[in-house]
């Protein structure tokens, strides 16, 4: 709780509290800013009975001669199933990075600004990485620009063995709209592999993809302009928020788009269809009912809708 001695601190309290996550077996990660002491941030893991440090603020960061100085967004720290964060940190002086840290040991560099890629022809990581996704195979997915090749992509990255992976660069062929890929909007992994991401062409069109870093090309799942289950297109200003992707490579992610009457029953989805979960109505600009559906579906919606998309 707030005020509590911090662990590891001497002299430190708790203050403000963010959940990072909770896991299967119930440990649960959090970011705890420190009042007093010798840090003013910490990572911490529960795991039912005691609360151990994971990394701290001032503490030293492998991969260079400086202290971490993590950032207060809780989007930057990532738990896995083993009780593992996979965090992206600054660092005074020096150039930030990712790390994954436990209790039982310092955390270890996954990769920093300034790094070699290891892939020929894309020379260094030319800017600070954005932490994307961790899974319980240790996998982290983050993206980049690059100081040669592409000059960025989507990359995948583990620790034994370091290999790093492309789920998808700059200006590849097969992005949204028929253009070439350009950066990455939202990603999230799974525990096989799996990258689902929103992306947008040169010119700003999106696009949900679902790819990996095993070479084959990413698979379109919902581009603005194509068609929904439901009638109309998607489109996905303002919604440029995180999908969910299960094991089986299922995402549901939050779409929207302009159409008039659906007054037909459609039937039961199967895979390689989309199932839509629920809809929020708008009449004229403004908000209008919310409710949930299910197949068979007969209904009037004027205007727009904003719709949950489960894509299999």
């Amino acid at each position: 709780m707030q005020w509590d001695a911090a662990p590891g601190i001497t002299g430190g309290t708790y203050g403000n509290l963010q959940l990072i996550g909770l896991n299967n077996p119930g440990q649960v990660a959090f970011l705890a800013d420190i009042n007093g002491g010798s840090s003013p941030r910490a990572v911490y893991l529960y795991d039912g009975e005691n609360v151990s440090l994971v990394a701290k603020s001032n503490d030293p960061a492998p991969g260079g001669s400086d202290n971490f100085n993590l950032p207060p967004g809780i989007g930057n720290y990532i738990l896995n199933l083993h009780g593992n964060v996979a965090f992206f940190s600054n660092v005074n002086g020096e150039t930030p990075g990712i790390w994954i840290g436990g209790v039982s040991a310092p955390p270890e560099k996954v990769v920093r600004q300034n790094d070699p890629t290891g892939i020929a022809g894309y020379g260094n990581y030319y800017a600070p990485p954005v932490i994307r996704g961790f899974n319980d195979s240790g996998l982290v997915l983050f993206d980049s620009p690059t100081s040669g090749g592409p000059g960025y992509a989507l990359f995948l990255k583990d620790l034994e063995p370091a290999v790093t992976q492309v789920v998808f660069q700059r200006n590849q062929a097969g992005g949204p709209g028929g253009q070439p890929f350009f950066a990455t909007m939202q990603a999230v992994l799974n525990n096989e592999g799996k990258v689902a991401f929103l992306a947008r062409s040169q010119s700003f069109i999106p696009g949900w993809y679902l790819g990996s870093g095993a070479g084959s090309p990413p698979q379109a799942i919902a581009v603005q302009g194509a068609p929904t289950p439901i009638g109309g297109s998607f489109g996905f200003a303002g919604r440029n928020v995180p999908a969910v992707l299960n094991g089986s490579g299922q995402v549901l992610f939050i779409g929207r788009g302009n159409r008039q009457r659906v007054g037909q029953a459609l039937p039961a989805a199967d895979c390689d269809k989309f199932r839509p979960l629920s809809f929020r109505r708008h009449d004229g600009g403004r908000p209008c009912e919310s409710r949930r559906f299910h197949f068979p579906l007969d209904f009037w919606c004027e205007s727009a809708f904003v719709g949950v998309f489960r894509y299999c």
